[in-house]
């Protein structure tokens, strides 16, 4: 899912390549619409990458609770995104860049993104289990993936 025909048309030429194609549902719309444009519909894998900043907090929660309803029992959730850097120096220095990166972000994109601190909480409290964490850029970015957890097996 992405509002851009470019990045659509490239993730079906990859897929394609791949010899993946059958497998790959796109959908030209924002990641807010996510339950309406793919109502009725379960998946193994949900991505989600250098997107989630772009929203705010409550539709962030939004965003993760429909995932967490669209994915499989046992799905996996992949996020790659910027987040704030746990230590203080690294943070001080990724803010201290955004700062300077603010008006020239906004004049090319007319958005400015802004990454979360503890993104991974917001994951857990959609009711997913974090597998995997992995950090580059002194912990400014991060690749996280999450199971969604099987209902209990009744006896």
């Amino acid at each position: 899912m992405d509002t851009s025909p470019v990045m659509l048309e490239q993730a079906r030429a990859k897929a394609a390549a791949a010899g993946l194609g059958h497998r790959l549902h796109l959908v030209q719309a924002s990641i807010t619409r996510v339950q309406e444009e793919l109502a009725g519909r379960r998946f193994d894998i949900i991505t989600a990458t250098v997107v989630l900043g772009q929203f705010g907090e409550h539709s962030l929660r939004h965003i993760l609770a429909q995932c967490h309803h669209l994915l499989d029992d046992g799905g996996r959730l992949i996020i790659a995104d910027e987040v704030l850097p746990a230590a203080w120096l690294p943070r001080l220095a990724y803010r201290a860049g955004l700062a300077l990166l603010w008006i020239p972000q906004f004049l090319i994109l007319r958005h400015v993104s802004l990454p979360f601190a503890h993104l991974s909480r917001y994951i857990e409290a959609a009711g997913f289990t974090i597998t995997t964490v992995r950090s580059w850029r002194l912990g400014s970015f991060q690749l996280i993936i999450a199971k969604k957890a099987a209902p209990p097996e009744s006896a």
